[in-house]
């Protein structure tokens, strides 16, 4: 018998992003083909580096891109996280939920001393997972921080609002996906005076 030696999987000719499909890899010994189920096919991209089907855009990973106040990288295949940029001041910031098709799972601030000083309210969207490790660390005016609803928040990283001292409230409540909130993430929250856990929470 063969001792198969299968090449790498690919997609048929017609294969989209629109519909399943079965990826093939060919023996490079005795020509026999294996068959491997996806939820869909490839995106096909145009010029403009936009999927000609579904619009997602062509991001590579690790790679930075800017487009109006905020800094958007694909950090994994499926992980988008959006960065304030260093060159805005504002008091209110709202998070975006896509960028190019991508849903953004991950949120952090710039470390610009400035920025963090001149936020006053957040706004996050459902589709965030996850606050980055020190997101929004002395940010020291920031009074209040809104979640949409829906929200699937799991985990508040590592010291992530330590040292926002004028914190008034935070909405947690309704984050039924929360499981985690990182060691110090509310450290010298001084004007904090509750914060209200869903039960799904486990580490804290």
């Amino acid at each position: 018998p063969c001792k198969h030696s299968f090449g790498a999987y690919e997609y048929p000719e017609d294969a989209d992003c629109r519909r399943p499909c079965a990826a093939v890899a060919t023996c490079a010994l005795c020509g026999q083909k294996a068959y491997e189920s996806r939820e869909s096919g490839p995106h096909i991209y145009g010029g403009d580096k936009h999927c000609i089907y579904c619009g997602l855009l062509d991001m590579k990973v690790g790679v930075e891109y800017r487009e109006g106040d905020f800094i958007y990288c694909l950090r994994s295949k499926n992980r988008c996280e959006a960065i304030l940029a260093e060159d805005v001041t504002a008091e209110t910031v709202s998070f975006p939920s896509s960028y190019g098709g991508h849903d953004i799972s991950v949120i952090t601030m710039p470390s610009s001393e400035s920025v963090r000083k001149s936020v006053k309210h957040v706004y996050i969207p459902a589709s965030v997972e996850t606050t980055s490790l020190y997101a929004f660390k002395d940010c020291v005016a920031l009074e209040t921080v809104s979640i949409e609803n829906g929200c699937k928040l799991t985990s508040v990283g590592y010291e992530a609002f330590a040292g926002c001292s004028s914190l008034l409230s935070i909405e947690l409540e309704n984050c039924i996906a929360l499981t985690e909130i990182g060691a110090r993430a509310f450290e010298d929250c001084s004007s904090l005076k509750e914060i209200t856990l869903p039960s799904t929470v486990t580490t804290v």
